[in-house]
């Protein structure tokens, strides 16, 4: 059994709403899909992949410097198995938060940010072209 054969695959390609519909469907479903018709080339997948796989095979303890816990209101960082809760449970699964800073956005000192906390994360990535969009 492949893995497309038994989880939808949503092309978002198509235009109108039914891919909206389908990635929908499938959350009330299944709650995990295939995306296609995305345009993200095979080799920076591949990339993303091994970044990835390589982050989440360090030890807690490297992966906890970017913990969450600094990451104040932004929401960013890392958090561990059972670090996240869903409906009051913790979640088995464990992640990492990353996305783009407001302009004037100013933290606290504790905070993660893209000119403090970060060059740990910055270090890391850097031998992929797999980043987060600002440092």
């Amino acid at each position: 059994m492949t893995p497309t054969s038994w989880l939808p695959v949503v092309d978002i390609s198509v235009p109108g709403d039914g891919p909206a519909r389908q990635i929908e469907a499938a959350c009330r479903e299944t709650g995990f899909f295939y995306v296609t018709g995305h345009g993200v080339s095979p080799a920076l997948l591949a990339e993303l992949d091994a970044a990835s796989r390589a982050f989440f095979a360090l030890p807690e303890a490297e992966k906890s410097r970017i913990s969450m816990d600094h990451g104040g209101r932004a929401w960013r960082g890392y958090f561990p198995v059972g670090g996240e809760l869903t409906s009051g449970r913790p979640d088995l699964k464990e992640g990492v938060y990353f996305g783009t800073e407001q302009r004037g956005h100013h933290r606290s000192r504790d905070q993660i940010s893209s000119t403090r906390s970060w060059p740990y994360a910055r270090t890391f990535f850097s031998s992929s072209r797999v980043k987060p969009t600002r440092w």
